[in-house]
């Protein structure tokens, strides 16, 4: 065992894109120093890596969330930094993600300090950009072409209008899996090059097709947007009615680039840059930040757009370190503008020491690369630790924003969710976290649980639980008033499951298949009215564990091999009747288990004095 030095990623090796990771290294000796790389390819081909060092603890283990990286691409306790610091092997080049089928590959490895060509342990992360039962939609409908991304269940649920500069499906698909339907395209829906004008026709049909889908429960939309799309958003909530919020990140108050046009006539013309006022840097990037006409000059006022006559909820996010514009001036002018007008339909938040390029979080930070306006490499701008705080704070606040603002969805209230946290996929010893929520005040329901075993015995069991002021059910915090069991217990829905039939056991031995649980939620004064439903998937084998079926001489059972080159400790699973299920479980956690019966079969010791038949495996 002391041999095996082990890499972990927790809580799995697969999870979203959006959501952090714990990095551990364990079985290392006392306080042996050893260097931890990262590295991943993005959809150009292009290799991002990144390394720290670090010393382990007495008992010769690492865990980034708790340790501090000694050198490398970072110093200090950052859990997430390796990822933050990927950097390109040629300057100037941007982390090309936006292909939501594909996910975002990691490879994690540890070298020897010393020898560092000399890797002690791997693993990879995959890093999922749609989470389980997401749909993805590619759309060309009359002047527009996007993708639509969906989640699962009957909805209804909100509608988002995903705007980009360039076609990226990252945000989008990571919001639908929030529970929102999301409709992504870009605001260039020709060739940038080909364009004299942008039109808002194309964008008002977006609109209208986003509502017209099945999933959607309301007649006005979100808008999310982010840089020049950024004030395209703002011209949409301006002039077209339907849209009920815009998320404005690192953009401009005025109509900038392309004069803006809408049943065909002008509405807006452009504001432009001077090329000459690009400030050069030692890098061979360049400073776009007061290149930029002032939009408040006299000669550009025309170009500004007129968001107090908007019927909309904005929520402004500046970056204070934004070297590609000056957002943060744009945000305070419209803020300053709205309050002097008694407007309160707005929410803003600066970020100190962030630059232009906000992203969904956990991405690799980019300080520069071209932009398709100036033609040239440009500065983004931020220091890399705080602008990459900065996005996981702004991605909670989007999400709280657009969930905040009850008129966006009108039939909001009449979806009630229930949710598997922190996923509906999960190992079979691992526990989760019930939730239900969207139903009304106070409001009693009955949470159901049913499994069928390996020989289609069904389990079923029940509890009846009082929503909060919020509408909200939590079983991690509330108590059962009645059913299978009583008061707080989270996992209790699962170890209260009964057989239909007196004096039976629950049958899991088969590795390759997980157990399905299903929950659901009734209606208390009408059982029969299943409210939400979610399914429960208990994979008794983690990524990469393998199963071999195994007959030798005179013995047969069955081996599981964890992922990794090893060494790893052996251990014998005796059973009385075959099962794999712990022995599946134990390869997860880095043995190599050989599982045998003492017995052949169930039943084979039947008559046999002192053994009863239904004996636990």
């Amino acid at each position: 065992m002391s041999s095996q030095i082990r890499l972990r990623l927790l809580p799995s090796a697969r999870c979203l894109y959006d959501e952090p990771i714990q990095v551990k290294v364990s079985h290392l000796k006392s306080r042996q120093v050893v260097t931890i790389k990262a590295s991943s390819t993005d959809e150009k081909g292009v290799v991002f890596r990144s390394s720290a060092a670090y010393r382990g603890d007495g008992n010769g283990e690492i865990d980034l969330v708790r340790d501090a990286s000694l050198s490398g691409s970072y110093v200090g306790v950052e859990p997430m930094g390796l990822l933050r610091t990927l950097k390109p092997e040629t300057l100037n080049t941007i982390f090309i993600k936006d292909k939501a089928s594909e996910p975002h590959m990691v490879k994690f490895s540890v070298h020897d300090d010393e020898e560092q060509d000399l890797i002690l342990a791997e693993a990879t992360n995959e890093r999922l950009l749609m989470a389980d039962g997401v749909s993805r939609l590619p759309v060309k409908e009359g002047n527009f072409h996007g993708v639509l991304f969906t989640p699962p269940g009957k909805g209804p649920f909100p509608a988002v209008l995903d705007l980009c500069t360039i076609p990226s499906e990252r945000r989008a698909a990571l919001l639908a899996n929030k529970g929102f339907v999301v409709l992504t395209l870009s605001v260039f829906q020709e060739k940038f090059g080909n364009l004299k004008m942008l039109h808002l026709d194309p964008l008002e049909e977006a609109m209208i097709f986003l509502l017209q889908q099945p999933k959607v429960g309301s007649k006005r939309i979100g808008v999310v947007s982010y840089s020049k799309s950024a004030d395209v958003a703002l011209s949409l909530a301006a002039f077209v009615p339907g849209v009920e919020a815009v998320v404005w990140i690192s953009g401009c108050s005025a109509n900038t680039v392309l004069p803006l046009f809408y049943k065909k006539r002008q509405i807006l013309p452009a504001l432009t840059f001077d090329s000459k006022k690009l400030i050069p840097t030692q890098s061979g990037a360049f400073i776009g930040k007061y290149a930029v006409h002032d939009p408040l000059k006299e000669e550009n006022r025309a170009t500004v757009v007129p968001i107090e006559q908007a019927n909309t909820h904005f929520l402004f996010v500046a970056p204070e370190d934004d070297l590609c514009w000056d957002s943060r001036a744009f945000m305070m002018e419209m803020v300053e503008r709205l309050q002097r007008l008694g407007k309160k339909n707005f929410e803003s938040v600066c970020y100190p020491k962030a630059g232009h390029y906000l992203e969904p979080p956990y991405g690799p930070f980019c300080p520069s690369s071209l932009n398709m306006f100036f033609k040239k490499t440009i500065l983004w701008g931020g220091e890399s630790r705080a602008h990459a705080a900065a996005e996981v704070d702004m991605w909670k606040k989007i999400q709280e924003f657009l969930k905040s603002h009850k008129d966006l969805f009108e039939k909001m209230s009449s979806q009630i969710r229930l949710r598997l946290l922190p996923s509906a996929r999960c190992l079979y010893d691992e526990p989760i976290q019930v939730k239900v929520s969207h139903l009304k005040s106070k409001q009693v329901v009955t949470i159901k649980a049913s499994s069928a075993d390996e020989k289609g015995v069904v389990f079923r069991s029940s509890a009846t639980y009082r929503a909060d002021g919020d509408g909200e059910i939590d079983l991690v915090r509330d108590a059962s008033l009645s059913g299978s069991y009583v008061g707080v217990e989270p996992m209790g829905l699962l170890r209260t499951l009964k057989p239909n039939t007196l004096n039976k056991l629950f049958i899991k031995d088969k590795a390759l298949e997980p157990h399905m649980v299903k929950f659901s939620v009734y209606d208390d004064e009408e059982q029969d009215k299943i409210l939400a439903e979610a399914t429960n998937e208990r994979l008794l084998m983690a990524d990469g564990v393998s199963r071999v079926s195994v007959k030798e001489g005179n013995f047969h059972g069955v081996l599981f091999t964890p992922p990794g080159k090893g060494p790893f400790p052996g251990v014998l699973d005796l059973c009385t009747f075959m099962s794999e299920r712990r022995a599946a479980l134990l390869a997860n956690k880095g043995f190599v288990v050989l599982t045998i019966p003492v017995f052949p079969e169930r039943g084979a010791c039947k008559g046999w004095p002192g053994v009863a038949t239904a004996t636990p495996g």
